[in-house]
């Protein structure tokens, strides 16, 4: 299947750390401008609010979101 997406996607070292319920780190892969794919092993509920914080130590740069 031929799949076009509106966003090129990008292959890049980076990390997560979620605030929540509880702390957790994530590995971070297929970073676009309409998304990311994050590993987790828990899932939050649906509507719970988390901070989210994403480290690319390859260009020394970190971003926060909410």
């Amino acid at each position: 299947m031929d799949e076009k997406r509106q966003h090129s996607r990008y292959e890049m070292i980076a990390y997560a750390k979620t605030s929540g319920e509880s702390e957790q780190e994530h590995y971070v892969e297929n970073i676009s401008l309409g998304g990311a794919c994050i590993q987790t092993e828990k899932i939050p509920d649906l509507g719970t609010v988390v901070e989210l914080s994403i480290n690319f130590p390859d260009l020394e740069v970190s971003v926060t979101l909410q």
